[in-house]
């Protein structure tokens, strides 16, 4: 099972991931990342994505992640940065899925 944690700043939106993560576990992620967005304006603000500890999406995932990525997309975030860590699989899935969403201003660390 999948977890997160939101912390958010002055222009600064920092979310940890780790495990994969369950429909359920997506669901109430995009509630609470909704609440964090409403502390900040998203167009002056940088969204940090550590990925390091999270594991390749199963393929009934993959849509509710794209989704996630166009999520930010319609926010307006600034910049969008993601650290998916050293697995390579996952930094393909993730760069593929935000390219299918449109994520502009997204960069892999």
């Amino acid at each position: 099972m999948g977890s997160y944690n939101i912390s958010t700043s002055i222009g600064q939106i920092d979310i940890s991931f780790e495990g994969a993560f369950t429909p359920e576990n997506a669901q109430n992620f995009v509630k609470d990342f909704k609440t964090e967005v409403t502390k900040v304006n998203p167009a002056t603000c940088h969204l940090v994505l550590d990925g390091t500890r999270l594991a390749i999406s199963p393929a009934q995932m993959v849509d509710l992640l794209r989704n996630c990525f166009a999520m930010y997309q319609g926010m307006g975030f600034k910049r969008i940065t993601m650290n998916p860590g050293s697995n390579v699989v996952l930094r393909m899935q993730v760069s593929r899925l935000a390219k299918e969403a449109g994520l502009t201003g997204f960069e892999l660390k």
